[in-house]
């Protein structure tokens, strides 16, 4: 509430306004938002119903978004600086930032089985990589980002 007050005081000038006042104003105003919500997306409405038709409506959107991927992520849950900290320890490198963000990709890319989902954008990588090797260092305008602008 003090925080309320207080940021209404920078913007307006309000002297004259009691705090008890302005607390109930403020409290009802929220009650009354929270009322107009409740009414409008929960009362006379079946919870297992919405919530069915919220799932449908995320498994659609879901399957659209995933459908438009070149080639998805196979590693779960795993996060990309834990697998780039792994490649760090397999390499015997000195720091994480050694690890070429292509070789990330191309690892995170990859099923299980190291079979890759997208092959040729993996050989466009490694040409690249080939033809550019001064630029093999992670960055805006790394390899994984100019192979990709070229497919887009």
């Amino acid at each position: 509430m003090k925080d309320i007050r207080n940021k209404l005081n920078d913007g307006f000038e309000i002297p004259h306004i009691s705090e008890d006042y302005l607390r109930e104003r403020i409290l009802s105003s929220w009650r009354n938002f929270k009322t107009r919500l409740y009414n409008k997306l929960v009362k006379d409405k079946n919870p297992d119903e919405e919530k069915e038709k919220l799932d449908d409506a995320i498994s659609t959107r879901n399957t659209a978004n995933r459908s438009k991927l070149i080639s998805p992520a196979c590693v779960g849950r795993t996060r990309l600086a834990m697998i780039r900290h792994k490649m760090t320890a397999e390499r015997n490198l000195e720091s994480d930032a050694l690890v070429p963000r292509s070789d990330v990709y191309i690892k995170v890319h990859a099923k299980m089985d190291d079979t890759m989902q997208n092959p040729d954008l993996v050989e466009k990588i490694r040409q690249y990589e080939r033809e550019n090797l001064e630029s093999k260092t992670t960055g805006v305008n790394d390899f994984v980002h100019k192979v990709k602008a070229c497919l887009s």
